[in-house]
């Protein structure tokens, strides 16, 4: 839950303050590319880095796997040149192992992929999408976790199946309520799944304004999301993007 969520808080942070971004430079008269286009609806890695971080994932492609001859080298250079640039990815989020491990976990998970691609086996697409989703939530811990030791005591406790030897500790370990103070589990649940719908069911946010015509009623629906957000506008909460 706590991965997840970090999964969450994550894409609504860079997808929303991208969409700021976009949103002044046309009011300054520019047109800026989208930067998303619902990721984690993504069937395989590949796919995933078509819809996230759109810009970067062109500016790798274009500076840096382009540059190390591509895919037009033969497959064992091919994979050589994806694992570099993706290390060099990991590396570009921050000067650590986690980060590095990071980059090289999505470079193998791309080979993977490619190779996959070469057998022409067609895997069933909601397998397909459970696979690349249960992947990029494990990689998420190496890029959150400040060290290895975490990552590996986040990761054991997600797939630590001993625990489930009796009814009692099967219960002990879906008592997620003690990780979360305060007795907010409920909104914590309600938010996840709020965030899941808008992240993998509507329309993205330069399909949005494609059908937005100036006028009273979007200008009440600004006013009022403007007043839900007043309550909050004073506390500091820092875009997670911004460390790196």
């Amino acid at each position: 839950m706590v991965v997840y969520g970090y999964a969450l808080q994550i894409y609504c942070d860079f997808s929303g303050y991208t969409d700021i971004v976009i949103g002044l430079a046309m009011m300054l008269g520019f047109k800026v590319e989208p930067n998303f286009n619902k990721p984690f609806m993504a069937g395989n890695v590949a796919e995933f880095w078509r819809r996230w971080h759109m810009t970067l994932s062109s500016w790798l492609r274009d500076y840096l796997y382009i540059p190390l001859g591509g895919n037009c080298s033969g497959k064992l250079n091919t994979y050589r040149n994806i694992m570099i640039t993706f290390i060099l990815c990991g590396f570009w989020h921050g000067a650590g192992w986690t980060f590095i491990f990071w980059g090289f976990l999505h470079g193998a998970a791309l080979v993977v992929n490619r190779a996959w691609a070469g057998l022409n086996i067609k895997m069933p697409k909601m397998l397909a999408w459970l696979l690349t989703f249960l992947f990029l939530n494990a990689s998420w811990v190496f890029f959150r976790a400040p060290d290895f030791q975490t990552a590996s005591a986040i990761l054991s406790g997600m797939i630590n199946v001993s625990s489930l030897h009796s009814p009692e500790s099967l219960k002990n370990m879906l008592n997620i309520s003690r990780l979360i103070p305060n007795g907010h589990i409920s909104q914590v649940l309600a938010w996840i799944i709020i965030l899941t719908g808008f992240s993998c069911m509507m329309k993205n946010s330069n399909q949005w304004v494609e059908n937005v015509k100036p006028g009273f009623g979007w200008a009440i629906i600004a006013i009022l999301l403007l007043l839900l957000g007043m309550p909050d506008i004073q506390q500091v909460s820092e875009f997670i993007y911004f460390r790196f």
